[in-house]
């Protein structure tokens, strides 16, 4: 319920009076209208408290609207809180009933005068009596609960537990009213079980917490968010990694409303349910783009990226550097947004959690090799000395240079296809084909310094536009790369041998054998005036010529290359 319905239904305001401060709100952007009707004098400081009381209490489902209108208007009638109002009213509401057992389905009374189990001239609905007899009997659930937590404090579990269940109990019967009001007992009652080392009772336990939360999509109050992730770290210590997962899945979407206030215990829930995740289910690699992890993690809105994908598509230039520049994130929050990726990429990261780990990045400060050592992400996958590794520390680079040196600096292209040649490795070739061709871009108008760069990253991209089977555009950029090596290294030079052999790769998957043979067998001649080769080069290129021999039907010409093959195995 609204605010100003809440105000008006409870005669706290008129309608006049609303419309005006509503009018005001619209004119004064940003200024809660609460504060606007104070200043207009439509309402004290004491009346606007209560009303925000009672509007808590709707928001946590454990008042509904009717009740609060009710209780408001007792309240400012008898100058009392708003606790002692709502238990007057329900205590009249309840007094009109004959019959005073418990009884959550409205099915069983009728609200016609002189209806059996109502007094005649009863002026509240079905749904306030059912209320009033949930409330009141949710206050003696509060009562067993106090007891329970004096017992828990004793350490004497026992009697926590038997507390805890007649609680439970209390709140099952009004589960027809308010299914998740059991909830928060439920989750007390596992973490009691705990502590009575009773696994037994500790699984059922979790196992209705689940079935509580199945299908739910409500908010919950700050105290039982905490406790249902520690009823989840509590699963995890257990070693019921696929109940703590369940429940960290359920509870960690939920934290968004306590951040950045419980950002620490935030950080330490998210790190435990990461553990976790991987135990039950290893992480798959996903290529998780920046956009939707920025969004996820709630560092950008939805508008925010939409413009910032134009200005990118627009500019030709990366999603992260554009957000970046318009200052919609910090570059620290960039440099983690790319760790995040690079992480998910590896098959390290359970891509569920990426955005959760991104904002968890943000609130912490903290650098990444950091903050990252901190959720236990980098202590094994990027141990210095392996792929991963060199990928992050040159990506964080590439990042820096950015900053400094601009997007279009050589230098800046350079790091990138070093970058694309670790991605090659890992076997990620669309990531490496992104960063070479952002580094062919950078280096086509470099100047004469840099063609040599240009030729073997024209060479990149054509061995990989072969794999895509784009063969003209891989055709043109071999024959750039050997037009460049030509004129600057000579045409005998090894470097030129090498494009000449993925001319004849290019064609030999085209089937045109003989342009292939002829660069194959040009290569071949160029590398025995070479007084040092790479065997493994020459073995790789007589077993292609020999290839083309056979598929093409001339088996003979292919025996001499056969020979030169077994001299080769042999090193004669």
């Amino acid at each position: 319920m609204r605010i100003g319905d809440l105000l008006l239904q409870s005669g706290f305001l008129t309608e006049e009076e609303l419309t005006a401060a509503l009018s005001q709100q619209r004119l004064a952007k940003n200024v809660p209208i609460g504060q606007l009707l104070k200043v207009l004098n439509y309402l004290s400081d004491e009346d606007l408290e209560l009303v925000l009381q009672a509007q808590r209490q709707i928001l946590f489902a454990s008042l509904n609207g009717d009740m609060a209108v009710e209780s408001l208007r007792y309240a400012r009638q008898q100058k009392v809180s708003l606790q002692i109002a709502l238990e007057r009213v329900q205590d009249k509401v309840i007094s009109e009933l004959k019959d005073e057992t418990f009884d959550a389905s409205p099915v069983g009374h009728s609200l016609n005068p002189g209806a059996e189990g109502v007094e005649p001239g009863s002026s509240f609905s079905n749904s306030q009596i059912v209320e009033a007899k949930i409330a009141r009997t949710s206050m003696r659930a509060d009562e067993l609960l106090r007891s329970s937590e004096e017992a828990a404090a004793k350490n004497d579990w026992s009697k926590s537990i038997e507390l805890l269940e007649k609680a439970k109990k209390i709140f099952e019967q009004a589960a027809a009213h308010s299914p998740e009001a059991a909830l928060p007992v439920l989750c007390k009652l596992a973490l009691a079980y705990a502590k009575a080392n009773d696994r037994g009772q500790l699984k059922e336990q979790l196992t209705k917490i689940l079935e509580q939360l199945e299908g739910k999509n409500k908010s919950f109050s700050a105290d039982t968010v905490l406790t249902l992730s520690a009823v989840a770290a509590l699963s995890s210590k257990y070693q019921m990694h696929s109940y703590a997962d369940r429940l960290y899945r359920r509870a960690l979407p939920l934290w968004h409303k306590l951040l950045p206030l419980h950002a620490p215990q935030f950080i330490l829930c998210l790190r435990d349910a990461i553990t976790c995740s991987r135990v039950v289910v290893p992480p798959a690699r996903t290529n998780v783009r920046i956009g939707e992890l920025l969004i996820s993690s709630g560092l950008i809105d939805a508008d925010q990226f939409a413009e910032a994908l134009q200005a990118a598509k627009r500019d030709r230039l990366p999603l992260g550097r554009v957000v970046s520049e318009q200052g919609c994130i910090t570059q620290h929050d960039l440099r983690n947004a790319v760790r995040v990726q690079l992480l998910c990429r590896s098959a390290i990261l359970p891509s569920y959690y990426a955005g959760m780990v991104l904002r968890a990045a943000s609130l912490s400060k903290l650098i990444p090799d950091e903050f990252f050592a901190k959720m236990n992400l980098d202590k094994d996958a990027v141990s210095k000395g392996n792929e991963l590794h060199d990928l992050v520390a040159k990506m964080d680079n590439l990042l820096l240079l950015e900053e400094t040196l601009g997007l279009n600096h050589p230098e800046v292209a350079s790091l990138a296809a070093e970058l694309a040649d670790i991605c090659l490795r890992r076997g990620e070739p669309d990531e490496a084909e992104v960063l070479l061709r952002r580094a062919h871009a950078v280096m086509a108008v470099a100047g004469e310094a840099y063609e040599l760069q240009l030729a073997d990253i024209c060479a990149k991209i054509a061995r990989l536009m072969i794999v895509k089977k784009k063969y003209p555009e891989s055709e043109l950029l071999l024959l750039q790369s050997m037009e460049i090596k030509n004129r600057l290294l000579g045409e005998s030079h090894n470097d030129v041998a090498e494009v000449l052999v993925d001319l004849g790769y290019l064609h030999y998957c085209q089937t045109n054998y003989a342009p292939a043979i002829g660069f194959l067998r040009s290569a071949w001649l160029l590398q025995q005036e070479q007084t040092v080769t790479n065997q493994q080069e020459l073995r790789y290129l007589l077993e292609l010529l020999i290839k083309c021999f056979d598929e093409s039907g001339q088996p003979l010409e292919s025996e001499h290359y056969r020979q030169c093959l077994r001299s080769l195995s042999t090193g004669t």
